[in-house]
């Protein structure tokens, strides 16, 4: 919550969204703004399993309303572990990601757009050569988790250049 608001488990953290203003660039009008999270976005599995709500409507159609919902509001699998971000959520792992999408981790996206484009080679060629965590965007660049953004890295990037992972139902 901006500002903060008291209570177990709440953060004032800014939650990094992709693009909270949107193409019309005023972040007052929701219905444009994409609530995807970006890479270092601190809700990444910060989440409670627990408070997961039932899959009541049985949205993967597996005849199992009991369940936790499954999916998160694009349709994406809901219980995705994010290797690069320790869990500092509540339950099992995989833990949950706060709010309604869950962060999904895309070879080649830097930048978390779900998107291999012109701005995650340049991400990955600033952050090139570089080991150990520097500069900051090493840790999403360094996609064979070698400690170094080397050749392996650039290969993923633009192996998949061009495409998308934006896999969503709507």
């Amino acid at each position: 919550m901006q500002g903060g608001f008291p209570g177990q488990g709440n953060i004032s953290d800014d939650p990094e969204f992709l693009d909270l203003a949107g193409p019309d660039g005023d972040p007052n009008t929701w219905d444009d703004a994409d609530l995807r999270l970006r890479p270092e976005s601190p809700c990444i599995d910060s989440g409670s399993n627990a408070l997961v709500p039932s899959d009541t409507l049985d949205l993967d159609g597996d005849g199992d309303m009991g369940e936790p919902v499954p999916v998160d509001g694009h349709c994406r699998f809901r219980y995705v572990d994010y290797a690069l971000v320790g869990d500092s959520g509540v339950g099992a792992a995989p833990i949950v990601d706060r709010g309604a999408l869950e962060y999904q981790a895309c070879p080649g996206d830097v930048n978390g757009d779900d998107v291999v484009d012109i701005g995650d080679l340049s991400a990955l060629l600033s952050a090139y050569d570089h080991c150990d965590g520097d500069p900051e965007y090493n840790r999403f660049a360094d996609f064979d988790s070698s400690g170094c953004v080397d050749l392996a890295d650039l290969a993923i990037v633009t192996g998949n250049y061009g495409g998308s992972c934006d896999d969503s139902c709507y």
